[in-house]
C-alpha cells in the first residue's frame, strides 16, 4: 500500500476514503505506507501512516486528514512514533498504537 489510498468498498462501488492514488507523501491528504486502520464510534477513520511516523484521522467525507499522534519524524519521546503499525480503541475511546521501532504500545487518551 505504499502509494495507495484507502478505499471504502460497498456492494456496488469502491470510493477513495483517504489518500491520493499513485502518490505517496506527507501532506495532510497523502499517506506513505499506511498500515493499521480503525474507526471510532463517530465514523472517523484512523490510519497508522507508517513511513510518516504519524496517526492520521479522516472525518467522514473529508479530503484532508488531521495528524493526531506523531510528528512526521521518527522519535522515541511520549509524543513521537517510529513506524507505527496498528491502531485500536478501547471502550473509553483511548487510542492505542503499536509503535514498532520503539518496541512499545502507546496510549493516547481521549480528549474530552
Amino acid at each position: 500500500m505504499a502509494s495507495q489510498p484507502v478505499y471504502k468498498q460497498s456492494s456496488d462501488s469502491r470510493n477513495i476514503y483517504a489518500g491520493i492514488p499513485g502518490r505517496y507523501g506527507n501532506s495532510s491528504a497523502q499517506l506513505f505506507y499506511p498500515e493499521g486502520i480503525t474507526l471510532d464510534t463517530y465514523g472517523n477513520l484512523y490510519i497508522a501512516d507508517c513511513q510518516n511516523h504519524r496517526i492520521q484521522m479522516f472525518c467522514p467525507n473529508a479530503i484532508f486528514g488531521i495528524t493526531i499522534a506523531g510528528t512526521g519524524q521518527p522519535g522515541n519521546s511520549s509524543h513521537e512514533l517510529s513506524y507505527p503499525g496498528d491502531v485500536a480503541f478501547d471502550s473509553e475511546l483511548n487510542l492505542y498504537v503499536t509503535d514498532t521501532f520503539n518496541s512499545r504500545i502507546q496510549k493516547f487518551e481521549r480528549v474530552k
